[in-house]
């Protein structure tokens, strides 16, 4: 929703009744570049955040590398509110990947509409339990595949959105695809390294130049 300037405001549960200016008098909004890190798992967490524009990638360690548990992207769209309701650390990392503009929302803010407004608190036991059960088939789906697969399936994946060279290949810039896993896939880098090398050496992948040689 834009106001009268045509800058995005919260709307939905931001806007009810309970979210009147004194309960909303210690949030405000923040604007972060692209890469970001708004929040590290671990962390101590004091606020949520409401999405105004851009996206937002939430990210779970694991094994060597990272994977990304959701992307917040729809306006209004709400997370780290976990810490809110538990008093426990951050569960995972929350990374933009657009420029984007937040609202923060502190924790008496969250307890205010928790209280005053069921519609609210509805919405965040369903968001809580459709992230945990996402999560929970995702990190299972992790587990029940091996890195070498894991590499694979994400290659054939990244190349398909590729158009072919006149020879028939696809060109990926592997040491840009390795961050990519690493980052998004959970997988370590030395895991990447070792699927990579058995096809390279039997002739099916090549390598473009040094820098993305895979480590033996």
């Amino acid at each position: 929703m834009a106001n009268e300037n045509g800058k995005r405001e919260a709307g939905g549960w931001f806007r009810t009744p309970c979210a009147n200016g004194d309960d909303m008098a210690n949030n405000s909004n923040l604007d972060v570049p692209a890469g970001h890190v708004i929040f590290s798992e671990g962390d101590k967490g004091d606020v949520m955040y409401v999405l105004l524009d851009g996206a937002v990638e939430l990210r779970k360690r694991f094994g060597g590398g990272e994977t990304v548990l959701k992307t917040i992207e729809g306006a209004n769209d709400f997370f780290g509110e976990m810490a809110l309701i538990d008093g426990k650390l951050r569960s995972a990392s929350a990374v933009a990947v657009k420029a984007s503009r937040l609202m923060t929302v502190d924790a008496q803010t969250f307890e205010n509409m928790i209280l005053k407004n069921g519609a609210f608190a509805l919405q965040i036991i369903r968001g809580l339990s459709t992230r945990l059960r996402s999560s929970n088939e995702q990190l299972g789906d992790i587990l029940d595949t091996p890195p070498v697969e894991r590499t694979w399936n994400g290659i054939a994946g990244l190349a398909s959105r590729v158009e072919p060279a006149a020879d028939g290949r696809r060109m990926l810039p592997l040491n840009k695809v390795r961050g990519w896993f690493n980052t998004r896939m959970g997988l370590d880098i030395r895991d990447i390294d070792r699927a990579l090398l058995e096809p390279a050496r039997a002739g099916l992948l090549a390598f473009g130049g040094p820098e993305d040689q895979p480590k033996s």
